[in-house]
């Protein structure tokens, strides 16, 4: 049986049960890379822009998570502006346009600190004396609890009553707190009454030539001593405590110093 014959002019039967496409209709169900254009970037709103109301809500969602004093605050919030202005500036927003809101902005973040520290949500004394006995406690001098506390904005006057509530005064109870801070600071890095001990039958080695005045490395053993001594009270000059109280640390036996750290930190010390 014959097959019957396609009629003149017909088109040709599809070749795999598809119909051919010319050019044009397949690049248009190629995706932009396939068809080798470059994709549009997509465009984001442009963030509004923030007022006091915002700004609030910005300021006690950070203190709900941070310890904050008046002027690290008033910070946070004004790179919260700058932020901002890029963000808008990314999003389309003029550049200087931008700027300019920010910088309309700022005396907001300043009013909204004061207003935080006028209702108690910010307490610069109550932070500094709680922040004076925990860096205390961590083996930090007075001197340097004071770097910290100048470094988040808390005013001299604000500062000085509250180490003498939290530490004692400088002349009196403060001289034992520094000490035990000192103790602490000794403790972590292994020096005076805790520095690591030759074991009983390690004794006697590398100990001192009666008759050439060396050890065993060869070096003289008053100038090692002494080496050793710059070391250590270097230690404690570099994180702000006096040489007397270095000394009376290097002259302390562990089981005094022991003592005297666990009154400080249980609050029984004198």
């Amino acid at each position: 049986m014959t097959a019957p014959l396609r009629p003149e002019n017909s088109p040709l039967p599809p070749v795999g049960g598809k119909t051919p496409t010319n050019g044009s209709e397949g690049i248009r169900g190629k995706s932009q890379l396939e068809r080798g254009e470059r994709p549009q970037p997509r465009r984001t709103k442009i963030p509004r822009v923030p007022d006091e109301n915002r700004l609030r809500e910005q300021a006690l969602r950070h203190v709900e998570r941070f310890a904050a004093t008046r002027a690290s605050l008033e910070g946070m919030l004004e790179r919260y502006l700058a932020r901002w202005a890029v963000r808008a500036t990314r999003a389309g927003m003029e550049a200087d346009l931008a700027q300019a809101h920010a910088a309309r902005l700022a005396p907001l973040a300043a009013t909204v600190a004061e207003s935080l520290e006028k209702a108690g949500v910010v307490d610069d004394a109550a932070f500094s004396r709680s922040r004076a006995r925990s860096l205390t406690r961590s083996g930090r001098s007075r001197l340097a609890v004071k770097a910290h506390l100048k470094g988040r904005g808390v005013s001299t006057e604000t500062m000085e009553n509250a180490l003498e509530e939290s530490l004692g005064e400088v002349a009196g109870p403060g001289q034992q707190s520094e000490l035990a801070a000192a103790l602490v600071l000794a403790r972590k890095r292994k020096l005076g009454p805790f520095a690591l001990r030759a074991p009983p039958e390690m004794e006697g080695e590398g100990a001192e030539d009666p008759e050439e005045g060396l050890v065993d490395d060869g070096q003289p053993a008053h100038l090692k001593a002494l080496k050793e001594q710059r070391r250590v009270t270097g230690v404690f000059a570099r994180a702000g405590f006096a040489m007397d109280v270095a000394q009376r640390v290097l002259d302390m036996d562990l089981e005094e110093a022991e003592e005297r750290i666990l009154q400080f930190r249980s609050g029984t010390f004198s």
